[in-house]
């Protein structure tokens, strides 16, 4: 530190908390912890607390939510500079802020909204005034970027700065009433999240305790709970997917990460003259990374990190890896009566909800008889079948549909799209296996269907 007083050395990575799944307040209240853990930490061994301070940067991750993220930055500047003036620091020291963008809410189908998503977060990034951004490439959920994704990454920061002119205003958010209002709401939630930390004796004390750890698994529930009823939406994976879309031979193209060699050498990483002595005397790149990762007595139990849609494609690779070895994938025949305005809604609510799990989606013209349903849907060979018409027209003809269709094909998943609350009963006991909705855990929902078609999900 005190030899390279320009070099940003010490790394808070808060794009891990990020990816856990934390809410914006929390995301800033464990990072200001963190960094505070350094300063602390460091002080106490002797240095000085504002060279430490100038050393420090902090990397976050950037998410969709446009206004948010540039009231996130700005109130991650005050807070932090309280915390500086605590240690007696006083006047401006900036902090040198890394963003990149969200590893979280990128999706391995229909990856080209990935583009989207990186230039909504880039620009959110940029009008906050960090000091350097990182856009990924559109498909790294699946590649290593080829010469297009690459290009597009680093195409979307030249268009920010020499055709948007991003660069050339200082804090353009400021003065907004809506930004200014947001980052003083943010401010004081992740205030309190930091003093909550720090009653827990800080940083290393509420991670030993798993208290962070703890906080970060009901925000990563509450947020898989909204993606699994579509209440959060990832388009192209649990709202509106392409339909023909598949993506099981973009992931066999991965090439699988090679294991590092080791020569069995002892090695220490107390210094880089030690180190440098150990690789002269034979000693691998394998054997550093054991010793500089080497579990202590005292454990701690690692955050985890992960991305919104994993288990919607796990659904869905699952349907792609059946339909290779069956021939052809499941099938879901949509059957509209009654109501033109109805019908036509429901069964686009049904093409888009089936079609999350990757099951092909046989539309048809409107029915006028139970029989017609019946017949057509039988000999299309369809696993599920999905009334679509109003709640009022559900009643006699969903009744004669159920038992036509039951007394030939019992193992038919015969659905009902809406939720015709007086009718449940009576739909039920004529052999309606379910019903579909917007109040409907369309996850838990489509990880059922999968089971009763014999699917398995995650192999």
């Amino acid at each position: 530190i005190e030899a390279l007083p320009s070099f940003h050395n010490l790394v808070v990575h808060a794009s891990d908390y990020h990816n856990a799944g934390a809410g914006t307040a929390a995301e800033l209240g464990i990072s200001l912890a963190h960094g505070a853990e350094y300063l602390a930490g460091l002080q106490s061994s002797g240095m000085d607390v504002g060279a430490v301070a100038k050393t420090l940067q902090f990397s976050f991750s950037v998410s969709a939510s446009y206004f948010v993220e540039i009231a996130k930055f700005r109130a991650f500047r005050l807070l932090w500079a309280n915390i500086l003036s605590a240690y007696g620091i006083k006047g401006a020291l900036p902090v040198f802020i890394q963003a990149r963008t969200s590893e979280w809410n990128k999706t391995l189908y229909d990856p080209h909204v990935n583009i989207l998503r990186g230039t909504t977060e880039a620009m959110s990034a940029a009008i906050a005034g960090c000091d350097s951004i990182s856009v990924s490439h559109f498909d790294s959920v699946y590649s290593h970027g080829d010469e297009f994704s690459l290009r597009i990454a680093r195409n979307t920061q030249h268009l920010l700065k020499h055709e948007s002119y991003l660069n050339r205003v200082k804090d353009p958010s400021a003065g907004s009433y809506y930004i200014e209002n947001l980052t003083d709401k943010l401010a004081e939630s992740a205030w309190k999240v930091f003093q909550d930390i720090e009653t827990k004796g800080g940083f290393i004390a509420a991670l030993k305790e798993g208290y962070i750890q703890s906080l970060l698994q009901s925000f990563k529930a509450e947020r898989a709970k909204n993606v699994a009823s579509r209440k959060e939406i990832l388009l192209g994976t649990n709202q509106y997917p392409i339909l023909k879309e598949e993506s099981l031979s973009r992931l066999e193209k991965i090439s699988k990460p090679l294991s590092l060699k080791t020569s069995g050498k002892a090695v220490s990483t107390e210094s880089i003259q030690k180190l440098s002595e150990a690789l002269e005397s034979g000693a691998l790149l394998g054997d550093i990374l054991q010793s500089s990762f080497k579990k202590t007595e005292e454990g701690i139990q690692p955050v985890t990190v992960f991305r919104a849609s994993e288990a919607f494609e796990a659904i869905r690779l699952a349907t792609e890896k059946y339909g290779k070895q069956k021939g052809a994938s499941p099938s879901v025949f949509l059957a509209g009566f009654g109501n033109l305005a109805m019908r036509i809604a429901r069964a686009t609510f049904s093409s888009n909800f089936f079609a999350c799990a990757g099951y092909r989606i046989l539309d048809n013209p409107a029915f006028n008889q139970a029989s017609d349903i019946a017949e057509a849907y039988l000999k299309s060979g369809a696993e599920i079948l999905v009334l679509c018409s109003s709640d009022e027209e559900y009643g006699e003809m969903g009744v004669s549909v159920a038992k036509l269709v039951k007394e030939k094909k019992p193992s038919a998943q015969l659905i009902i799209a809406g939720n015709p609350a007086a009718l449940i009963d009576s739909l039920k006991g004529a052999g309606v296996d379910d019903f579909i909705h917007v109040r409907t855990d369309v996850l838990g929902f489509l990880t059922q269907m999968q089971n009763k078609l014999g699917i398995k999900v995650g192999e």
